[in-house]
């Protein structure tokens, strides 16, 4: 799961990947590295969630 988690969030810094796909890639990621590996989402949900945060901060500050 550690490698799963550092390297989608390599991928969604920078700039890979977004939000909406988030979960479909991971998917993905997961069945190469095993295809009987059954991961859950929530174990990625708070990686992707800040990223959210951080997008919504950042649009926030730039048009003050």
């Amino acid at each position: 799961m550690k490698f799963l988690f550092w390297l989608m969030n390599f991928k969604i810094l920078s700039g890979e990947i977004n939000e909406t796909n988030f979960y479909e890639t991971a998917e993905k990621i997961a069945r190469q590295i095993d295809p009987s590996w059954k991961w859950r989402k929530q174990e990625l949900g708070a990686l992707r969630y800040s990223r959210i945060r951080f997008r919504k901060f950042c649009y926030q500050e730039f048009f003050k």
